[in-house]
């Protein structure tokens, strides 16, 4: 599917054909008559020739000596490999948005051996969460040690090659601790305009932990424009609430997934959503905030959070008895 920071977009088709070229091995084709391959594409009800992803339809580039085939597409899809004689036959093919196999092996190119390893302090640093701009840019979040054993919210962005960005932050590195609490970052996810929205837990001394949330600008910078000084917390029932996940709608509104301690009841399934301002939305169960028991006397939690493409909200997590995790 064509994707735009996580929804699809239907009927989305390229400007200029895109070709897919597929090398394989004589052991993969068998039997089979190697010109009469062809790539088909599924269109949600059947197979269909590639070809016919183009207007007018595309032409296949057919090569049996150096075991290759190419086809001109117009549109992203599932695609398949078939040939005969007796029977159409379908090969597995993925194919990466970039239209190169990947081979598996890591990249030489990410900082010469497709690995690094980022210190910001010696206290110790924590990565939970990573999201791709659309210049290539990578952002990674979590959280960073700080004084008195405290944790803040954590955010390094590098180039495609691995380096730090030096644009972002203070030498590539975000580092913001909410008024001398214990902050975790434990998901992002990118506006259409750049900005980050990160989501996790605060813990304010005295007060306890509530669902944080923030929104940065493209430099690293709090975005004053969300809930007006870039930071907000939630609380749910009055004890400990933690965000895991979030996920951005298309109208700009955000929202959170996690856990709530309800009152001799253990954890709870929480959600939140808020609007782009930072804001609750009570358009959403009257006050922007929900929580589900799944089952009385037993811990529930989000750990992950989806939209459908009707809009509707799906969690994935963990249930306990306190003996046994359940999903």
């Amino acid at each position: 599917s064509a994707l735009d920071f996580g929804e699809v977009i239907p009927g989305f088709t390229f400007l200029e054909p895109v070709t897919i070229t597929i090398d394989y091995a004589d052991s993969d084709v068998g039997d089979l008559k190697e010109e009469t391959l062809r790539l088909f594409y599924w269109d949600g009800a059947q197979w269909q020739d590639a070809a016919t992803t183009c207007d007018p339809e595309s032409s296949y580039t057919f090569d049996p000596e150096l075991n290759r085939i190419s086809q001109p597409i117009c549109h992203l899809s599932t695609f398949g490999l078939f040939a005969e004689p007796q029977y159409w036959q379908y090969l597995p093919l993925v194919v990466r948005s970039s239209f190169t196999p990947s081979s598996g092996v890591l990249d030489p190119a990410f900082d010469g051996d497709g690995m690094l390893i980022a210190d910001y302090s010696a206290e110790g640093e924590w990565g939970r969460s990573v999201a791709l701009q659309a210049d290539g840019k990578i952002v990674m979040a979590g959280y960073a040690k700080i004084a008195d054993n405290d944790e803040a919210f954590l955010m390094a962005r590098f180039h495609p090659d691995g380096t730090l960005d030096t644009s972002f932050g203070v030498d590539g590195w975000v580092v913001a601790n909410y008024y001398e609490s214990s902050d975790m970052i434990m998901d992002i996810a990118l506006q259409e305009d750049g900005k980050i929205v990160a989501a996790g837990r605060i813990c304010i001394p005295v007060a306890g932990c509530d669902f944080g949330v923030a929104r940065f600008n493209t430099d690293g910078g709090l975005d004053t424009t969300f809930d007006g000084d870039g930071w907000l917390t939630t609380d749910f029932a009055g004890d400990a609430d933690y965000a895991y996940s979030l996920v951005l709608q298309m109208d700009g509104k955000i929202v959170v997934a996690g856990l709530a301690t309800m009152l001799y009841n253990g954890f709870d399934i929480a959600l939140a959503r808020y609007n782009p301002d930072g804001s609750l939305d009570i358009s959403f169960d009257g006050d922007g905030k929900v929580t589900t028991d799944y089952l009385a006397h037993m811990d529930d939690m989000a750990l992950a959070v989806a939209l459908q493409e009707d809009g509707k909200i799906i969690t994935a997590g963990t249930l306990t008895d306190g003996e046994t995790n359940r999903v």
